[in-house]
């Protein structure tokens, strides 16, 4: 599943929905210096594809794609 999920997440579409959450997540954080250091906690990436049935997407095959989809082909239908 994380290997789809991954895969998926370089569609145009959805590289540009991560970078829009990545501004707003970046406005909330706000860290505090104390003793030296920098606390802030931890900020959660939100994932834009979940990798549930029927979740699609349009990527470019480069060289590190075509390795994965060879590993993952007999779940998916590719065109």
């Amino acid at each position: 599943k994380k290997t789809i999920v991954r895969l998926l997440a370089k569609d145009e579409k959805v590289a540009a929905e991560h970078k829009r959450q990545k501004k707003i997540r970046a406005a909330g954080y706000n860290p505090k210096r104390r003793g030296g250091r920098y606390y802030a906690g931890h900020i959660v990436k939100q994932h834009p594809v979940k990798g549930e049935l029927g979740d699609e997407g349009t990527i470019i095959a480069t060289n590190d794609v075509i390795r994965d989809l060879r590993g993952i082909e007999r779940f998916l239908e590719i065109s």
